[in-house]
């Protein structure tokens, strides 16, 4: 008699529009690559994607033999993680599956009758907590109270970095065997070099200079985007003609800061130095990385810092900060800069421009870092989580 293959529930809500604004955010970064990982892989296991009833599907899997849906509630984000505790395991026949992976912690349930594999893309509210407000301080303790049973729920916990595994262990008390590390990467198309003619188009549509610096990603407190403007404000004083353009890609308008920031940026008066392109499209991202001449990254934490590596990988100079995940991501790779210290950081930009030698060693450095992750390392050693975490079940 042969063994029974393992049935293995992967939550593919993260790629459904709408889905607690996953989509377009770092969690369906992670689930879009590996679930395309899964779809191409020859392994050992029968895969089954949980959707949500409704949303139209990700047309990856519109035509997937194996869906299994969940009714759509329709109810507000804050209250929804509290909700799906209960709601979630009554859809979930126990017996159907022999694992589950949740791609959010946040997403997960602490009921779940399905033993469960629960990746972990960081802590940010409380590795950085004292950066929110006390209301959303309150929010967040109430999630992170239901993250830590989630966590301790689960078999196996994946966490992106090293550093993310160790904000688990000292926030959640979770054993450190139980966490594997599992490193994200920058696509195959970040590496392709782009013919002058395809870089001139990227900066005519946008309306960029030849020579401008980039920043990709939000507004949040923990991005530190004032030391940006800072640093600009700076060049601009000292010789108004040569200071940068600085290109700040991401849909921001509707996140809470958008005022503020533009309030600050007014009475800065270096609004003319800075083209906001709202949300750029995935596959025009590695054309705007290497159209860029520097790519800047200030945050005060990442759980991994994936935009750093698709920069390299793009063959950008990137200038970024010493803190959480992000040496571990960028190595030697970087030219880092001290948080608080915008004169530091204009310093580093001018530098980059100036230097010639500094610029092609970062170049070189950066693209041979970013070759060393991919994503099939990163699905491999994820089916090595799920093999484990059914042995434990066998046991």
């Amino acid at each position: 008699m042969k063994p029974s293959v393992p049935r293995i529930l992967i939550d593919a809500r993260g790629l459904q529009e709408g889905f607690k604004t996953h989509n377009h955010r770092g969690i369906g970064h992670y689930a879009s690559n590996l679930i395309d990982g899964i779809l191409d892989s020859n392994s050992s296991f029968q895969f089954i994607f949980l959707v949500e009833k409704g949303p139209a599907v990700d047309e990856r899997l519109q035509n997937h033999p194996c869906i299994f849906q969940t009714p759509k509630w329709f109810e507000p984000a804050a209250t929804r993680m509290i909700s799906e505790q209960w709601t979630l395991p009554r859809t979930m026949p126990f017996t159907s599956f022999d694992l589950v992976h949740f791609l959010a912690h946040g997403d997960g349930t602490m009921y779940s009758r399905v033993p469960s594999v629960v990746s972990v893309m960081d802590t940010i509210s409380l590795s950085v907590k004292e950066l929110y407000s006390p209301y959303q301080r309150l929010k967040h303790g109430i999630a992170n109270s239901l993250t830590r049973r989630i966590l301790q729920h689960s078999r196996s916990i994946i966490a992106i970095s090293e550093h993310t595994k160790e904000d688990i262990i000292k926030y959640f008390a979770i054993p450190s065997e139980k966490i594997h590390v599992v490193p994200l990467a920058a696509e195959k198309r970040f590496f392709q070099k782009w013919a002058p003619s395809d870089l001139l188009r990227i900066r005519t549509r946008f309306e960029l200079p030849e020579n401008f610096l980039l920043y990709v990603g939000g507004i949040d407190p923990r991005k530190n985007v004032g030391i940006m403007f800072n640093a600009l404000k700076l060049l601009f004083e000292k010789d108004p003609a040569a200071c940068p353009l600085l290109a700040f890609a991401g849909d921001i308008a509707h996140q809470r800061e958008y005022p503020q920031l533009m309030k600050s940026l007014h009475a800065l008066g270096i609004g003319n130095r800075i083209r906001f392109l709202g949300y750029v499209p995935e596959k025009e991202l590695p054309l705007l990385y290497q159209a860029s001449t520097m790519f800047l990254f200030p945050s005060r934490y990442e759980g991994f810092g994936l935009p750093v590596l698709q920069a390299m990988a793009a063959g950008t100079p990137v200038i970024t900060t010493k803190l959480s995940s992000i040496p571990e991501v960028a190595g030697d790779a970087a030219l880092y800069i001290h948080p608080d210290n915008p004169v530091e950081l204009a310093r580093a930009i001018t530098e980059i421009f100036s230097n010639h030698a500094l610029r092609s060693s970062l170049v070189a450095s950066g693209m041979k870092r970013a070759g060393t992750f991919s994503w099939e390392r990163t699905v491999n050693e994820t089916f090595e989580v799920y093999r484990e975490a059914l042995m434990m079940q066998n046991k």
